[in-house]
């Protein structure tokens, strides 16, 4: 027995530009960036439980821009500094736009762009016979949406039990990002080298949606 039959559409439309500048000790390379999308569900069969589960959504419809950035500093030919940097937003995904795509043309409540602020520093060295890599970072992350869909067991007054897909919706989230990662490379003869990495990370949701 089919239960839903629908397609999933996603216009998208991009703009990048990129240049670098190198100098003696500093290379700068960064982007801007914008994009136009618009997303549509299109329902071909008729579920008895959901009246908009047939015909076509309303067009979701999104414009996303933003900057990134590399700043390179060389302390000589073997050590450098790296920083790296992103502001942007971020449309959301056919699966965090529809609340239920398989059966229903619904929209996510309150989902909109994400905002985003990526920033990461880093040491490295190359050696001949040591390579490490030394990074910190930190990421903020906001007006995230999540949906999480599940099966529940439900029981009507009758003592009829059966299941139904449920949908959870968390929209407006705010998050962030922070550690670091520690890598090494130790070359033990021309063909044998040895590798270690160690990292450290606290992610969390700073707000109460």
């Amino acid at each position: 027995i089919m239960l839903y039959f629908f397609y999933l559409f996603i216009f998208f439309f991009f703009f990048y530009v990129f240049f670098v500048i190198y100098f003696p000790k500093w290379n700068l390379m960064a982007s801007i960036f914008a994009s136009y999308s618009e997303s549509q569900r299109d329902g071909k069969f008729n579920h008895a439980l959901y009246n908009d589960s047939k015909g076509k959504s309303d067009i979701f419809n999104t414009l996303d821009a933003g900057i990134k950035g590399r700043v390179t500093y060389k302390l000589n030919g073997k050590n450098f500094i790296v920083y790296n940097g992103a502001f942007f937003s971020l449309a959301p995904t056919l699966n965090e736009i529809f609340v239920n795509p398989r059966v229903s043309n619904m929209l996510t409540p309150g989902v909109e762009n994400q905002i985003i602020n990526s920033n990461d520093l880093s040491y490295i060295l190359r050696g001949q016979i040591l390579k490490v890599r030394l990074s910190g970072y930190y990421t903020t992350m906001n007006n995230a949406t999540e949906i999480s869909r599940y099966y529940a067991d439900i029981t009507d007054g009758s003592g009829d039990s059966g299941n139904a897909l449920v949908a959870e919706v968390l929209s407006g989230l705010d998050k962030t990002y922070k550690g670091a990662e520690l890598g090494l490379e130790v070359k033990i003869t021309p063909t044998l080298s040895a590798t270690g990495v160690a990292s450290y990370g606290d992610y969390r949701v700073t707000n109460n949606p």
